[in-house]
């Protein structure tokens, strides 16, 4: 699985849709390359959980546009609503603490107590909502987001836990490379510093060499932060890829498979 998931962006000219996808993470300030990309992560739940075997591709913008706006909003019911729900939970647990316990550790220690139940509820919200968007996805439906029992029976599967592992062990090694390569670029660019004055006692008339391996190292580190964009993108269809992978089975009726394999 993680094989097939790691050659999966580069598959039927896959680069451009990379490309593509890195352009939009760079602009997504602008807000509406947001709804794109959510868009596409749609169509890349549905072509994973139907084993497709290319990524699908940035085209009929206006429903990707769509699918984004749907996807957002069922993150929002999913992420939002539910944080919401427990900010309030931790004012109530604070004003109860105070009254009846008068404040002090007590207080602190129901509100640590919730924080913790929080940080519970987020993972499994953060295990459910790829399923519940694959579910989305396959079936093109809003309220199938929200079928609870379906979702939470392909949440349980063997094939979605090894895929949610997966992700994770993919998400940590890149952490780990892009971490220990900006320690590297910052030691060569301390280095190279240093190497021009001389030292920190060394001849302020090497300032000039200093300033230009400045600008050398500036241009380095923009170079460094659009190729990890593009990287990060490429990560994301991997996830992804195994996310739908992994509940799809679950989700898809044999009938689809079958008629999306024949098409």
């Amino acid at each position: 699985m993680l094989e097939n998931a790691l050659l999966y962006p580069r598959r039927d000219g896959g680069w451009r849709t990379i490309l593509i996808g890195g352009i939009l993470s760079f602009f997504g300030f602008l807000i509406l390359p947001i709804f794109l990309l959510h868009g596409y992560t749609v169509r890349l739940l549905r072509s994973a959980a139907l084993d497709v075997d290319e990524p699908p591709q940035f085209n009929d913008w206006g429903e990707l546009f769509v699918d984004g706006l749907k996807a957002f909003a069922i993150n929002i019911v999913y992420i939002f609503v539910p944080y919401v729900l427990v900010l309030i939970s931790v004012g109530l647990t604070v004003l109860v603490g105070e009254a009846v316990f008068g404040g002090g550790a007590a207080v602190a220690g129901l509100s640590i107590l919730v924080g913790l139940v929080a940080m519970v509820f987020l993972l499994v919200v953060a295990c459910t909502l790829p399923v519940a968007l694959t579910n989305f996805a396959v079936e093109d439906r809003l309220g199938a987001a929200f079928e609870v029992k379906k979702i939470i029976s392909a949440v349980f599967t063997r094939e979605y836990g090894i895929a949610v592992l997966l992700s994770i062990g993919v998400g940590v090694i890149v952490v780990v490379a892009f971490t220990i390569v900006g320690l590297i670029i910052q030691l060569i660019f301390i280095a190279a510093i240093l190497g021009a004055t001389g030292g920190a006692g060394g001849d302020p008339t090497m300032g000039l060499g200093a300033s230009f391996i400045g600008i050398i190292g500036f241009m380095v580190m923009i170079g460094a932060i659009l190729i990890g964009i593009f990287v990060g993108f490429y990560i994301h269809m991997v996830v992804y890829y195994l996310l739908g992978q992994g509940c799809g089975p679950s989700l898809v009726s044999t009938p689809q498979i079958e008629s999306s394999t024949s098409e």
